[in-house]
């Protein structure tokens, strides 16, 4: 979560983390107001006879209210749920224009500091947190349909699934059929149009809920599951619930499906010589390499796949790899391996979509972090606008800075939008990309962050707070542990925008349908 007080977020934090707080109790003004009025029409009863009927019913009413709050503090509910204010236009794929409300450019530091927390030791990398501490779900209100059509694509997903397959949400586990249930009762009440405060109270009262915890050195995760210290159950310690959100978008790229004038680039399909292996596959001179990718040499030995600049600098490598389509800038086809798929405007007329297939095999090592180590670009300035316009300004080092990052994509040709690691077409800004060797693939999730405004520009950056639902779909080779997720933002201006600029910190939750009781 983001917000323009820092104080108001410290205190935020700590309250999700404080099982054993109550709720404020509140004391209501009105009747401390209207009592003493009714005492001051009192001792004027005799003059104003009127004014004591009407200030004894405002103090009546005043009690009432009163009991009523009180009654509300005691019972230990949820935290009121203001009614938002709700969005007239429905998200459409392609047409996302969200409510914009402007906030100063946010502070990342109270992300990034730890917090204290009190109660038992937190379950690693999902903790389930108790109904008074979940977040405010009504704060999505950016229509239902692109969230329904994400929905229904995890659903697909679970249908395929074995129905015991288990996913682990920290220590709690539960199979695919539970998974496929628990999307599709939010789903069918999704149906029912109903209004944003509906959505939270269904989902506070019917779904478990689970935030992320980053891994320290008092809980460590083995074999799948928590490891946790004995004895310190009610120990304080320090917990980071931060999530780092970058952005991912599909480009559009100029291209040909000949090798002609400035098409000169290819987009190569999957080769015919890459064999996959398991990391630590490797023996002899090459054992240790961190390669997953492979091929067989000339005496028939497996060996780790060519790098990035060996296959760029490789003449005849279309013999192992048919190029797909050609493109006109080297720097526009990296960016297109970065996001995984996009578009390609061809000369020849109409749009090729193109999507990940396969890859080297060969570690992903970031190129803006090579040029913040180097001194080229500020570490508060690294965006992939300011990566893209370093390069270009500085061309005679341009295969330098590639090369750096020895990891390479090959596509293949795809009808529809881009497709997420669970095999099915990922929704505008509902479809995350986490790591996927932690989190459940396929999950509900809720997150909030910042996000530039729709009506930001390159020189000119707004940030906005943004609360939404979205499906875990997606994975990327940077998206590494339990602090990391990747917003999928569409494409055209905006997604490219906001995609290339977003490093926000927020938090990230898991929702899953409640476990019937026996």
């Amino acid at each position: 979560m983001r917000y323009k007080n820092r104080q108001y977020f410290t205190m935020k934090i700590q309250s999700d983390f404080h099982a054993s707080g109550s709720p404020e109790r509140r004391t209501c003004p009105l009747t401390t107001r209207k009592f003493q009025s009714d005492t001051h029409c009192g001792k004027a009863a005799c003059v104003l006879p009127v004014l004591i009927i009407i200030c004894a019913c405002l103090y009546l009413g005043g009690c009432s209210r009163a009991t009523v709050e009180t009654k509300q503090a005691e019972q230990g509910n949820m935290h009121k749920v203001e009614k938002p204010f709700r969005h007239k236009q429905p998200v459409t794929q392609g047409n996302y224009q969200p409510f914009e409300q402007t906030v100063d450019p946010p502070d990342q530091s109270a992300f990034k500091k730890p917090i204290e927390y009190f109660g038992r030791i937190p379950s690693y990398p999902l903790h389930r947190l108790p109904e008074h501490n979940y977040p405010d779900f009504s704060k999505d209100i950016h229509g239902k349909a692109g969230l329904k059509r994400a929905l229904k694509q995890s659903i697909s997903y679970y249908e395929k699934m074995p129905p015991s397959k288990e996913f682990y949400f920290g220590d709690d586990k539960y199979n695919a059929r539970h998974m496929l249930l628990s999307l599709k009762k939010f789903l069918d009440f999704l149906e029912s149009s109903p209004s944003t405060r509906d959505i939270h109270n269904f989902l506070a009262q019917n779904y478990s809920v689970y935030t992320t915890i980053r891994q320290n050195s008092e809980v460590s995760r083995i074999n799948g599951k928590a490891s946790r210290l004995a004895g310190q159950s009610q120990a304080s310690i320090e917990i980071d619930p931060s999530v780092l959100f970058t952005g991912y978008y599909e480009p559009l790229l100029k291209g040909s499906l000949v090798k002609e004038g400035e098409y000169i680039y290819p987009v190569y399909s999957k080769p015919n010589d890459l064999i996959d292996v398991p990391r630590g596959g490797f023996s002899g001179k090459y054992r240790g390499t961190p390669a997953s990718g492979a091929r067989r040499n000339g005496k028939k030995q497996l060996v780790p796949y060519y790098t990035r600049a060996e296959i760029d600098s490789m003449k005849g490598f279309e013999k192992h790899a048919k190029p797909l389509v050609w493109v006109n800038c080297r720097i526009d086809r990296f960016f297109l391996e970065i996001q995984g798929s996009g578009r390609v405007e061809l000369k020849q007329g109409g749009t090729m979509r193109v999507q990940y297939h396969s890859k080297n095999g060969r570690p992903y090592r970031s190129i803006g972090k090579y040029l913040v180590d180097k001194g080229e670009i500020a570490k508060e300035d690294v965006s992939m606008q300011s990566i893209r316009k370093w390069l270009d300004n500085n061309p005679s080092r341009v295969d330098e800075v590639l090369n750096y990052n020895p990891s390479f994509v090959f596509f293949r040709e795809g009808n529809g939008g881009p497709v997420g690691c669970l095999g099915v077409e990922v929704t505008q800004m509902r479809s995350i990309a986490t790591d996927k060797s932690i989190f459940p693939k396929g999950a509900l999730c809720f997150m909030d962050t910042t996000i530039p405004t729709w009506k930001s520009r390159e020189d000119n950056i707004s940030w906005r707070n943004h609360s939404a639902f979205v499906l875990n779909q997606d994975t990327g080779g940077a998206i590494r542990g339990t602090g990391r997720a990747d917003y999928f933002c569409g494409n055209g201006r905006y997604a490219e925008l906001a995609a290339g600029y977003m490093k926000q910190f927020g938090r990230l939750y898991f929702l899953v349908l409640k476990q019937q009781k026996s």
